[in-house]
This record gives C-alpha cells, structure tokens and sequence, in this order.
C-alpha cells in the first residue's frame, strides 16, 4: 500500500503579527438573527461531586504535546510537529485511561508534518488537520480521516483555507474554523469564510462567517475552539472574543460579542449542550500563584454579547484542593476535568455534572 500522498502548492505565505490591543478596538462583530427561546443561566453555578475518577496514563499530559480534550468517548492527545514518518502523532484513550487507537499522519515527500488539531469520530476513526511542510519551503493544508486501524483513507488539500481547529460531526462531516492565506502584494489577508464544512471524500460542502469581520492584523484562530455535536457546532475565539453558534438545520450561525476577562487565558473550553458553555480560565501568573478554574459563558440573546462567570467552588490556586486545574470536554451529561491537590495525581480525570 503506497503513502498518501499531497500534492504542492505554491501560495506565498506572509507574516502576521498578533496585535494585543486590537483586542479592545476591534469593530463590532455583525449577529444574525433568528428566532429562539433563551434558556442560558442567569446565576453562577456549582459543581457537583464527581460521578466517576479514573487515572489515565501520564502520556497525554506531558508538556511535549499539546492539551489533550475529551470527544465521542475518548481523549484525544496531538504531538504537534512530525519530521518523519512512522510517529504515532495522534493517540486515542477511553474511558478506562488505557491506549484505544493511535495514528501517524504523514506524506510522502514532506520534510515535516503540524497537525494543528486533532479529533475522533464517533466510531473511533481520527480526523487530524493541518500543513505538509516541503522541502522547497511549500506547503500543503490538509484534513484527514483514518480507518479505526489509524490507517490514512482519505485527504482532502483545503488550498489558501488553513483549518487550525477541526471536529467530527455525527452526520459523518467535518466542521473547521480556520483563516485565510496572507497576501504579501496587498498586505491583508485572502477573503473567505472562516467556518466551513467539509466531506473527507468529497471536499468543502458549505461556509460562513466572512474574514472581513475580523480586523486584517488578528490571529484569531489561533486558540480558538470549536466543538460539534449533535445540535450544531459552536467556536470560541479568545483572541477576537467572538462566540459562533451553528445550530443543525439553520441556514446561518450567531455570532456573539463574548471578550475574554481582563489579563486572563482560555486552556479548555466545554459544551454541554444549549446555553451550557463551560471554559478554564487562568490568569496571568506563574503556576503556582496564578487564579484558574472553571467558568461559564452566560450569553445574552437579546444583545447578542457574552460574559465569563465563574462556577462557584472551582476557582483557586493550583495548589488550594478542589480548584479544577484543566477542563477537558464532556461525556454524555458531565464535564471532564482535573482538580488541583488530587491524591491519585494530575492525570486523574472527573466526570461531574454543574447544576
């Protein structure tokens, strides 16, 4: 069986430099309308006791790879550069914190592989995104899918769309949130939608939200999150402070002013479904000093903006017992995340429900 293979492109590629204070000057983001029956909490929640705790192999929480999150039953971890090929890059756990699937996701011909995301289907076939690096100083962005072997099937080139955070819907799609190649000539980036859905056979089916509502200067894929499910797809932005929300079977996504807190970073982001959106917040710090824990998104559909709230018995230091130190997604009904001080270690993993 022959490597898959990516063909070269050749779009010049530039150097965009992130612009912390455009972050308080941006123009207000455009929302589009429609009609729904807000039912987001209007008080700060709590945390119940964990349902379940198993301990998970220490190896997806090593600081050579990137934050592990919780998808379709299984914790997804991502190394998040490859020189060769035969490097198991991508690697499934379930819900037993033992190795469920692996991947290594590789081109012939490529002096290096990123994969700037990673996620799993529901029946536990991998979908990575990200950049085939050449020799010559091309490059080729690409999404692809395994076979439940980990075993390379299919991939699709998505040309000048980089598709920094991707994740696999229940129909069988892929939905990612990405930006545009930058136009050296003109000195702005290439205009296009940001969120876009694809088919791993068939290529891109459908997009939203144009580029131009984001200032030219503003990497604001960068950190973003995106989560699919069974009602949509929803993506945070903490750079721009925008909140997207494409629910199933609405012809166009909501989009939310929602800017993070001052002097604070976004490092797990949760959806448990309508108006139950979760995020861990840390400030700004060293490790042991600095505040995190676990927040809420309470949106307002009325003005179409949204504010973080913390979720009451969560919130400390990383050394004060019970602070969630890591939120990792949802299973089911409950959140999975890590508390600070846990006696079977930082690798022990909670299910919980917020009430």
């Amino acid at each position: 069986m022959s490597k898959p293979r990516i063909d070269e492109t050749h779009a010049a590629v530039g150097l965009m430099l992130l612009q912390v204070l455009a972050l308080a000057t941006m123009s207000p983001v455009w929302a589009q309308e429609r009609p729904r029956k807000s039912n987001y909490p209007q008080q700060s929640e709590a945390l119940m006791q964990p349902d379940t705790r198993k301990v998970f192999d220490s190896a997806p929480f090593s600081r050579d790879k990137a934050v592990p999150y919780w998808t379709n039953g299984y914790l997804v971890s991502r190394v998040s550069e490859t020189v060769g090929p035969g490097t198991f890059n991508v690697t499934l756990y379930d819900r037993t914190g033992n190795k469920a699937g692996q991947a290594a996701i590789w081109f012939e011909g490529s002096a290096r592989v990123i994969v700037k995301s990673a996620s799993v289907t529901t029946d536990g076939r991998i979908i990575a995104s990200g950049e085939a690096d050449k020799p010559d100083g091309t490059r080729a962005r690409f999404i692809a899918a395994t076979d439940s072997s980990g075993n390379v099937t299919d991939v699709i080139q998505t040309r000048e769309f980089s598709p920094a955070n991707t994740c696999a819907a229940p129909d069988g799609t892929v939905w990612s949130f990405g930006t545009l190649q930058w136009d050296a000539a003109k000195g702005v980036p290439l205009q296009g939608d940001t969120l876009r859905q694809f088919d791993t056979r068939k290529g891109q089916l459908a997009g939203y939200v144009p580029r131009s509502i984001f200032p030219n200067d503003l990497l604001f894929e960068a950190l973003a999150f995106i989560r699919c499910s069974g009602d949509g797809v929803v993506v945070y932005s903490p750079l721009a402070g925008v909140y997207i929300e494409m629910q199933r079977g609405v012809d166009a996504p909501v989009i939310y002013q929602a800017p993070m807190p001052v002097d604070t970073r976004l490092t797990g982001f949760a959806v448990l479904g309508a108006g139950k959106i979760y995020g861990l917040l840390r400030s700004e710090g060293s490790a042991d000093t600095s505040i995190r824990g676990l927040y809420s998104l309470l949106l307002d559909d009325n003005n179409k903006t949204g504010s973080w709230q913390p979720v009451q018995g969560t919130v400390g230091t990383r050394r004060q017992p019970g602070t969630v130190i890591q939120l990792y997604g949802t299973d089911g009904g409950s959140l999975v995340f890590s508390r600070a001080e846990d006696p079977l270690g930082e690798s022990a993993l909670h299910w919980a429900k917020p009430y």
